[in-house]
């Protein structure tokens, strides 16, 4: 028990503060039930305001060691902030009826959530990594993705772009040759490229590449231009090494 006024502490039994000689304001049991009401009350505030900042802690200390565990390899350059990089080798490891957390650990990191499709259990999900020379500086793009099944949770197919063939394509990315529009229309669908290069009088620059494993089948598209005069050019799509469509830019 303390005086109101000194702050000195008194006996229980006293009616005068023996240093300052103030009167002793006994309190009574229900100021004491007040109290302790509101000590009651600054304790539920405190927890209100504590347990939720405590779980928010709990939660990014969780994410950061999932980080530390997972994404082992980032590469923070412009284009592709945070994407964690795949190689040839890598991609080819990659396996359809692997789950998500095992591609991860192939490559080294998470990839980048690019579509969600369907319900949790009924639908797909798709998850991107950069290829080891893809940036903005190059002007060049390259990835590998998975899509997943969410019932299963295992890797339903395995896409690739500009990743295999990444090294050709960057050597020739600039690599001009001279046609003429009279032969592009001779080109037909089914052709091979052999027969079109024959047909044009000249090699195709490999523009783009991919490649998608799916139910233990393995289908791949290209993609070859040709340039003429003035820049115009052909484009021409294979699918399995037969065209599959030609188009032509500038030339009417």
């Amino acid at each position: 028990m303390k005086c109101k006024k000194c702050g000195a502490e008194l006996p229980i039994d006293v009616k005068f503060c023996d240093i300052c000689g103030c009167p002793v304001e006994r309190e009574t049991y229900k100021q004491r039930e007040k109290r302790d009401a509101e000590k009651r009350k600054k304790v539920k505030r405190r927890a209100f305001v504590i347990v939720p900042l405590v779980l928010i802690c709990l939660s990014l200390i969780g994410y950061k060691l999932w980080d530390m565990f997972w994404l082992k390899t980032i590469y923070l350059d412009r284009g592709y902030s945070m994407i964690t990089r795949v190689s040839v080798d890598e991609y080819k490891k990659v396996e359809i009826g692997m789950t998500y957390k095992e591609v991860c650990k192939i490559v080294g990191g998470r990839g980048k959530l690019e579509s969600i499709v369907g319900t949790s259990k009924a639908g797909m999900r798709s998850y991107m990594w950069g290829g080891e020379y893809a940036d903005k500086k190059n002007n060049f793009y390259s990835e590998m993705s998975v899509r997943i099944d969410n019932n299963s949770k295992k890797i339903d197919s395995i896409h690739e772009y500009n990743l295999l063939d990444a090294e050709e394509i960057l050597a020739n990315h600039n690599n001009d040759t001279e046609i003429q529009y009279k032969k592009y229309a001779k080109i037909e669908i089914g052709m091979t490229l052999k027969e079109v290069e024959d047909l044009l009088g000249a090699k195709g620059v490999l523009q783009y590449s991919s490649s998608t494993k799916k139910s233990n089948k393995l289908t791949t598209r290209k993609g070859y231009r040709w340039v003429g005069p003035s820049n115009h050019s052909i484009i021409v799509d294979f699918e399995n090494d037969i065209v599959e469509s030609a188009n032509e830019y500038g030339f009417r």
